[in-house]
């Protein structure tokens, strides 16, 4: 089951339509500033980190309830990498 993509992803998309707009539409607070990365990130992780987030926050799709997914997403990333540089 698929749940109701938010109009800024639709946009992005390009399968937005002002006729199917929803007026109710939930917004997820944006963040303003660009988030520091947590402390125990490596700096391969960390630049990951920069790189995604800088890119989410351009694209206007980086709110508050996003923060532990990309945590989550850009550790694994970085363990890949760093993984990957050993062999």
């Amino acid at each position: 089951m698929g749940g109701k993509k938010a109009a800024v992803v639709k946009k992005l998309e390009g399968t937005w339509r002002a006729d199917r707009d929803n007026e109710t539409d939930i917004t997820p607070e944006q963040i303003e500033d660009l988030p520091v990365p947590p402390e125990h990130f490596s700096e391969v992780t960390r630049n990951e980190w920069y790189k995604l987030a800088k890119q989410l926050k351009t694209w206007g799709i980086l709110g508050s309830c996003d923060l532990s997914l990309l945590e989550v997403y850009v550790y694994n990333i970085g363990l890949a990498k760093e993984a990957a540089e050993m062999l």
